[in-house]
């Protein structure tokens, strides 16, 4: 029984090593500007369509108007700036959610697959989560990506009728848009930062996401 039980704890622990080695690959900045001075949030790469997904306030300019011009930046990779364009907001409607998608004509610079997206499978209180972007750290926008941990706190609760995903990890600007990776189920949600009107939290909220959502976008 130990021996099964601490099988499994490696296994996890190497997993969680994986995820965190490719969110640097998969990770861009979304920036109003092709330079790293206009980061506004993170997005992240999705497969099989390559699109790119990211928090729908992140493209939102301080007038709640889109910014003329969103871009990706893949500093890791390429340092390339990727012109890209909104394929679907899921913001629209009573039960929108803060999650918006875009692609660009370019090929992405992918050196593998990108981040698949769950299938359905729930994620449980206590189920273990990465989040990786680039938030204000220090005195400016990190240049790089930065990984974090955390755990689902819990996903009973809801934001004006729609559901959310609540974390046990305090919210830092620049996170939004970020991937919420479960060890066990993939990708389950996008960061989007605090619970409304209480930074001060320690906690930090999520829009779920399934891999239906991406189904049957128009990328071209």
């Amino acid at each position: 029984m130990l021996r099964a039980v601490l099988i499994l704890c490696i296994l996890a622990m190497t997993q969680a090593f994986v995820l965190a080695s490719e969110f640097d690959k998969l990770l861009v900045a979304i920036a109003s500007r092709p330079d790293l001075n206009s980061i506004v949030g993170t997005g992240f790469i999705t497969s099989p369509k390559e699109l790119i997904v990211t928090a729908d306030h992140v493209l939102l300019k301080s007038g709640g108007t889109l910014h003329d011009e969103i871009w990706a930046i893949s500093p890791v990779n390429t340092g390339r700036a990727f012109k890209l364009r909104v394929v679907k907001r899921l913001s629209g409607g009573p039960n929108g959610r803060d999650i918006a998608v875009l692609t660009t004509d370019l090929p992405l610079p992918l050196t593998g697959r990108g981040w698949v997206l769950s299938n359905g499978s729930p994620s449980e209180a206590g189920d273990t989560v990465l989040i990786g972007g680039f938030p204000l750290v220090f005195d400016k926008v990190s240049p790089f990506p930065l990984v974090r941990s955390g755990i689902v706190a819990s996903t009973t609760f809801k934001s004006q009728d729609t559901p959310i995903i609540v974390l046990d990890m305090a919210a830092v600007n620049g996170f939004s848009g970020s991937p919420v990776v479960s060890i066990k189920h993939g990708v389950i949600g996008v960061f989007t930062g605090y619970p409304r009107n209480r930074r001060d939290t320690n906690f930090s909220i999520a829009a779920p996401i399934k891999a239906k959502d991406l189904e049957e976008l128009e990328t071209k």
